[in-house]
């Protein structure tokens, strides 16, 4: 029968509390999630409802401190410029395609509050709020898309990247 004092007791429940909560924090990849991610994670998902409202393709006007912000490889020689984004069916990811360098960032998003959505690249998160009609308002984003049916689908995305790629080729 082992024998535990009451100093080793103690150690042992401390060592066991702190690797349980070690393991809590760790992101999929098996590295430390820092407050941000585990803030993040604990914002609830869009509803079904918000999912079909907001899916589809939008015109976003990408100004030059957004992307030097979440896309510093895009490269934005412009204050301002017109890029395709795609929510996704699934309400969990929000695609922007830069057309000068071909480069496609994505954002996790989450919902913040009856009227606010978090978007989440790396480190780094804005919100935007949102109304029931399929708007978001904040800098980044202009007048949605997904009026139709069509403009819904991934091809609408990619046909709206061909679209601002050849205004980019042209110089325009």
């Amino acid at each position: 029968m082992a024998y535990f004092t009451k100093g080793s007791l103690i150690f042992i429940l401390l060592t066991t509390l702190i690797l349980q909560c070690k393991d809590e924090n760790t992101s999929k990849d098996g590295g430390n999630m820092t407050e941000e991610d585990l803030w993040f994670s604990k914002l609830p998902d869009l509803t079904s409802e918000e999912r079909e409202i907001f899916q589809g393709v939008y015109e976003v006007e990408v100004g030059r401190a957004f992307a030097e912000e979440y896309a510093p490889d895009a490269k934005i020689q412009y204050s301002y410029i017109n890029q395709c984004a795609y929510f996704e069916p699934n309400g969990k990811i929000f695609r922007i395609w830069y057309t000068n360098n071909d480069q496609e960032i994505l954002f996790d998003v989450k919902r913040e509050s009856d009227t606010r959505f978090v978007f989440k690249r790396g480190n780094k998160h804005f919100s935007a709020r949102y109304s029931n009609k399929g708007w978001l308002t904040f800098i980044l984003f202009k007048d949605p898309k997904s009026q139709t049916d069509l403009a819904k689908t991934n091809q609408s995305y990619e046909d709206c990247h061909e679209e601002q790629l050849n205004i980019f080729k042209s110089g325009g």
